[in-house]
């Protein structure tokens, strides 16, 4: 969103009553309170923030918007995208690393299991389409991979602004039981490469 369009969306804002917007609004006031780069929660703050603050309230540090106006605008983002699970808070696990959510919950259940995730797919008619897609963020990573524990599996990542899509594709032309069969969505970050596995879970029948 460039510079004129967040402009735009401040001034609309000041039009808007906070109480009669849904329960998203007040989500995102919860987590902004909370977070490390709200204005309000920094100890060591320049004249030009303490100023800044004194005029507008508390803002983020990262996006520099005025904190209880830009929560009021529904298009709006959070630019390390605590907000993503807002959304959809039964598909969307976030963890200290990154914020995985499930784009196909029609299709597969995502669950967090320890150190990996579970992907289940449940019953799947033998050649039916079992692409699946999940979206992968985590604020600056890079080299971002995928790969699939056999030829069974195949995967395909698609990069958008900020964050990743990662589908997920298994052969339904076998049947049976699936067992033992991991993808992994691979990424860099703060030079640590990091590898966020998938456990695949399911069964075919014709």
């Amino acid at each position: 969103m460039d510079v004129r369009s967040k402009l735009f969306n401040i001034v609309k804002s000041r039009f808007i009553d906070g109480e009669k917007l849904p329960q998203w609004y007040e989500d995102r006031l919860e987590i902004c309170a909370g977070c490390e780069l709200n204005s309000k929660n920094v100890e060591s703050k320049g004249s030009l923030s303490k100023g800044y603050e004194s005029i507008v309230g508390a803002f983020c540090t990262s996006c520099k918007c005025p904190v209880d106006k830009k929560a009021k605008i529904e298009e709006e983002y959070c630019p390390v995208n605590k907000w993503a699970a807002i959304k959809d808070k039964e598909n969307t696990i976030v963890s200290t690393l990154h914020t995985i959510q499930n784009l196909s919950p029609d299709k597969v259940k995502l669950e967090k299991q320890g150190t990996f995730y579970l992907l289940d797919f449940g019953t799947m008619k033998f050649g039916s389409d079992s692409r699946i897609t999940l979206n992968v963020f985590s604020e600056g990573m890079s080299k971002i991979t995928s790969k699939g524990s056999c030829g069974c599996l195949t995967t395909e990542i698609i990069a958008k602004e900020r964050d990743y899509d990662f589908s997920v594709t298994y052969n339904t032309n076998l049947e049976g039981e699936i067992e033992g069969k991991t993808v992994e969505f691979l990424y860099t970050k703060s030079n640590i490469r990091t590898a966020i596995k998938f456990l695949i879970k399911g069964r075919v029948i014709r």
